[in-house]
């Protein structure tokens, strides 16, 4: 028969079970942990930022939403884990000519923990030599338009950060707009102003000024 037997301490003059060291250190760590000592506080603070400005850039954001209430970017918030749920970004078209497609670029610097920042890519409109679908988008100079990170968006947002993270990890977001293509032809992308390349039409190259 094999009969299992508590270990023993030595206590001044009395011998005890070693468990009970064991669950006095447990208690305490408890106890401590309630005090606040040593305790892990999870950052719930969350922010929008802008970045990437260019003085030549051909769209700007007027408003910008999260949970159902404008806030300034790069000003911190309180929100929970689907905070990103709904964010809207106003953006107003000041290029001086007609805009018919905007990529929108997320990024989340806290996923380089992990490896190279991810950035998720949303459109509006259609980008010329693309075989996309998207609902077509005509915005003339000084008319706005509103990015949503609605239902469907928001949904492939979650799928996409899952893929390295959780979206409970995100706290902060940096918004980049990635190119943009206007009526006439041409494009911008970081400050340049692009064509598309005659033999390409999926190529797009500096225009030459």
């Amino acid at each position: 028969m094999v009969r299992w037997l508590p270990s023993l301490a030595k206590v001044g003059s009395k011998t005890v079970p070693a468990s009970a060291f064991i669950l006095t250190a447990s208690y305490l760590l408890w106890t401590a942990s309630s005090a606040g000592w040593g305790a892990v506080h999870h950052d719930r603070q969350k922010s929008l930022q802008k970045i990437e400005s260019h003085k030549n850039e051909p769209i700007t954001i007027v408003e910008t939403k999260a949970l159902n209430k404008t806030i300034r970017l790069g000003e911190q918030f309180d929100g929970g884990d689907d905070w990103l749920s709904g964010a809207q970004l106003l953006l107003k078209n000041v290029s001086g000519k007609d805009i018919v497609y905007i990529d929108v670029d997320l990024n989340f610097p806290e996923t380089t923990a992990s490896g190279n920042m991810m950035s998720f890519r949303s459109e509006i409109g259609n980008r010329p030599g693309m075989p996309t679908q998207n609902a077509p988008l005509l915005l003339r100079p000084n008319d706005e338009v509103t990015f949503s990170l609605d239902q469907e968006r928001y949904k492939g947002l979650v799928k996409f950060i899952e893929y390295r993270h959780m979206v409970s990890d995100i706290n902060r977001v940096e918004i980049r707009f990635g190119f943009v293509v206007f009526a006439d032809g041409t494009g911008w992308s970081g400050g340049t102003f692009m064509k598309q390349d005659a033999n390409n039409p999926r190529r797009w190259v500096p225009v030459e000024n």
